[in-house]
């Protein structure tokens, strides 16, 4: 339930991609294309968004905006005023997490009404990715590093962990499966695994490099990582064997055209 930072999409594309790799991990480059016909839409610029059941959650501006989009046109149903604008969302059970300088946890047990419940600053009111497994939330916050939060009692986030690898890393994304974290270092062009059973202590368990890497998904025993790659508007997938996290392998690549024109850049797995 993770997006971007342009807008709210439904990557068809990019989950395509995986679909295939999962089924044939001995995949050859291809340059494959196909067309996506919008369903509705609603509103400006968005900064991200994430969806659960009939609704969607948009951060626009300093918004979180409620979509009802159990019918299409869609219908904005609620919204709530925020100090920041968000960064990231993530939706787990009742609540939603966002990344707007710091961590902010938001009631949507009634999505009619959402309720700003916590906030923690972070350290130094850091924003960017966000994923919730379990108890804690995992924030990619940059240049600030990797941000572990214990989210047990929603009304009252803690800072557990600040992991920042190696002097200027610049950690843009992170998902999180089981004991492990996948943390993406755009500094380095890394991927690291992090053994987080302990989320307080963080154990990395071993590296993997791959060019302009943007975004990971992981699923079953394999990590899915797309980077920017060329020409314009390209992007490649690179699906790697991650059953061994002491010793991850790459066992697939899709290089495929996401678009004609604008940004090329990877925003959701």
């Amino acid at each position: 339930m993770k997006t971007g930072k342009n807008t709210l999409v439904l990557v068809l594309l990019l989950q395509s991609c995986i679909l295939l790799l999962i089924t044939t991990c001995s995949v050859q480059a291809q340059d494959d294309s196909f067309s996506i016909t919008p369903a509705s839409h609603i509103g400006g610029g968005t900064n991200c968004g994430a969806v659960s059941g009939n609704y969607a959650y948009l951060g626009q501006a300093q918004y979180l905006s409620v979509l009802d989009i159990s019918a299409s046109p869609f219908q904005q149903v609620a919204y709530l005023e925020l100090p920041d604008a968000p960064d990231d969302i993530f939706i787990a059970g009742n609540y939603a997490y966002l990344s707007a300088a710091g961590l902010r946890i938001v009631d949507i047990s009634n999505p009619l009404a959402p309720t700003l419940t916590g906030y923690h600053a972070l350290g130094d009111s850091s924003e960017g990715e966000v994923y919730v497994s379990g108890n804690y939330a995992y924030v990619a916050a940059g240049r600030s590093g990797l941000k572990i939060a214990d989210i047990s009692n929603p009304a009252s986030p803690q800072l557990v962990k600040t992991l920042l690898p190696e002097n200027y890393s610049n950690i843009i994304d992170v998902f999180v499966k089981g004991d492990y974290a996948y943390v993406i270092d755009g500094y380095r062009n890394s991927v690291r695994i992090l053994d987080v059973s302990d989320p307080a202590t963080p154990v990395e368990k071993s590296t993997f490099y791959i060019l302009n890497l943007k975004k990971v998904f992981v699923q079953g025993t394999y990590a899915y990582v797309a980077s920017e790659a060329s020409p314009y508007n390209y992007v490649d997938l690179h699906v790697v064997d991650v059953a061994n996290p002491n010793a991850p392998a790459e066992v697939g690549y899709l290089h495929a055209q996401v678009t004609t024109a604008g940004s090329k850049q990877p925003t959701a797995l």
